[in-house]
């Protein structure tokens, strides 16, 4: 099929290949690039021609001169954007379908473009929810292009009822459609196109590098992805699950401020476990076997012990989310030593976003009250399932075969304290995607690493943590061929840098190697457990 076959063919697309080669030619033809060392100039990209996109604004920001679109900031707070090189700013409008349209924004360096694409997620899955402008703006800094959209989705959780469209757009179509229109902008502007495309999200944005990597292989070239939301139906359930257990029959219900309580008997009783050293945390929380049975109170209830109601709840969620009738697993559990992390589930009200799923997506039901019809984890798990196996929300295809035979990289990363997507989901889909592409091309291209004693995501806050630079990693490992068996990263606690830790590829676990500062990576190995 030749260019203008394809052009006329259709209005719209029927392959990947055939839209990168329609927006590829259109754009380039449109601002008249004679050659690929010719760059065009922000304004000329407002006249870009590109299927189902409508350019709204071209315009160069002058530095520290950016002002988001919305409401006015608070005058006595800092700007974010300050500091932020000049860039050509493009936004933009994609309409793959009538009734879902998707906002993009594209920023581009004006100087010192570091020849790299980076995209940005998007939390609006259950909630409309704006670009990602921060995240844009600390992409800007670093020297990539940046590319986000605001999701395509519109309003509240209830849209799931009336229309899959914006579901569509959320689940990949918006991300795939703004990283081929930010590739033909960025080589249209610079005269040549990213010689890498990236993707580093954690938690909600994440889906953003797993349904590339899973069904447009070619978008983008080093994916990283932190907290495994990908599998729907096993987290949301898992919420369910702990909230059930402490809820149901109110004698169970467990005080917030008894959860560093349990934590500390947990640590106590497997503080060695998986490192060999006392330090606080559990090595390998999966060798734990901590039973809350030993902190179950002798007499009456007290702030150091557990009711026998409690202690059952405890042992529940210990065992994981289970189908009561067929005994199979749903969903792991959540991990010993994490317990204070927790807060969020135990509360006298379900997590909002796990109602939101089983209302509107799952049972389809707007008047679903979970106080007078608890979740099924029987048939309720059956419709969910039923739902996903329709509906484009999992990102749970292990088979990414396409992805590494054409070079692409994917690390994946959680904390084993979790409390929101039980960290067994991430080993989970690693395990079957080294099942599917096999073992020697999953050691070429696929990473999994665990963090003890991490909640979810990379950073310097929270009770402990690691501060690592997923994209440095991944983009690393791509441009070098040096695949990463081990991250040492800063060590913080309560906020305060302790020292560093060695955080090493699944299945391996750090180990004390017998001598040294338990707080420095260097007085450990990766060893298997």
């Amino acid at each position: 099929m030749n260019m203008n076959q394809l052009l006329s063919s259709t209005t719209r697309v029927r392959t990947p290949l055939q839209r990168r080669l329609i927006v590829a030619f259109t754009v380039a033809a449109s601002l008249v690039v004679a050659a690929p060392s010719e760059a065009a100039t922000c304004a000329s990209l407002m006249s870009a021609v590109m299927p189902d996109v409508r350019v709204d604004l071209a315009q160069e920001v002058a530095g520290g001169a950016f002002v988001p679109p919305g409401p006015a900031p608070n005058a006595q707070a800092a700007n974010p954007y300050a500091g932020l090189p000049s860039f050509c700013r493009v936004a933009a409008t994609v309409r793959p379908s009538s009734e879902a349209p998707i906002g993009i924004e594209v920023w581009l360096p004006v100087n010192g473009w570091n020849g790299r694409l980076r995209g940005i997620g998007n939390d609006g899955f259950y909630n409309s929810a704006p670009v990602g402008f921060a995240a844009m703006a600390a992409a800007l800094r670093a020297g990539y292009t940046a590319v986000a959209s605001d999701g395509g989705r519109q309003g509240d959780s209830s849209y799931i009822l009336r229309s899959t469209e914006q579901l569509t757009n959320f689940a990949y179509r918006a991300t795939h459609e703004m990283t081929v229109a930010a590739k033909a902008l960025a080589t249209a502007f610079y005269g040549n196109g990213p010689k890498l495309a990236g993707v580093a999200e954690c938690g909600g944005r994440g889906s953003i590098g797993l349904s590339s990597v899973q069904r447009y292989p070619a978008d983008y070239d080093a994916v990283a992805v932190g907290e495994f939301i990908g599998d729907s139906t096993r987290h949301m359930a898992n919420q369910w699950w702990v909230w059930q257990a402490l809820h149901l029959d109110p004698a169970s219900a467990i005080p917030p401020d008894k959860f560093p309580m349990i934590q500390r008997a947990a640590v106590a009783a497997c503080d060695t476990v998986g490192d060999g050293i006392k330090d606080g945390i559990i090595g390998d929380p999966t060798k734990c076997t901590f039973d809350p049975g030993v902190i179950q109170c002798k007499a009456e209830d007290g702030p150091d012990c557990l009711t026998a109601p409690q202690v059952a709840a405890m042992r529940k969620i210990y065992a994981g989310a289970t189908n009561p009738r067929t005994k199979a697993r749903v969903a792991p559990p959540l991990m010993r030593g994490g317990e204070s992390y927790w807060t969020p589930l135990i509360g006298p009200n379900p997590n909002a976003v796990s109602i939101a799923f089983f209302k509107y997506f799952a049972l389809r039901d707007a008047n679903w009250d979970y106080k007078t019809r608890p979740l099924d984890f029987d048939t309720d798990i059956a419709k969910a399932d039923a739902q996903t196996a329709v509906l484009p929300i999992n990102v749970t295809n292990p088979d990414i075969k396409a992805y590494v035979a054409r070079g692409g990289k994917l690390m994946l990363y959680a904390g084993w304290g979790d409390p929101f997507v039980p960290p067994g989901i991430s080993v989970d889909y690693y395990t079957k995607v080294v099942e599917t592409i096999g073992k020697k091309a999953a050691q070429d291209s696929v990473r999994l690493f665990v963090v003890p004693g991490m909640r979810n995501c990379p950073g310097t806050g929270g009770a402990d943590n690691c501060n690592f630079d997923p994209m440095a990693v991944v983009q690393q490992w791509k441009e070098t061929g040096m695949a990463p068996d081990a991250i040492v990263a800063p060590h913080f606690q309560n906020g305060k840098e302790v020292g560093t830790r060695l955080i090493c590829a699944y299945p391996k676990v750090a180990a004390y190697k017998g001598s040294g500062d338990a707080h420095e990576a260097r007085n450990f190995a990766c060893r298997m457990p």
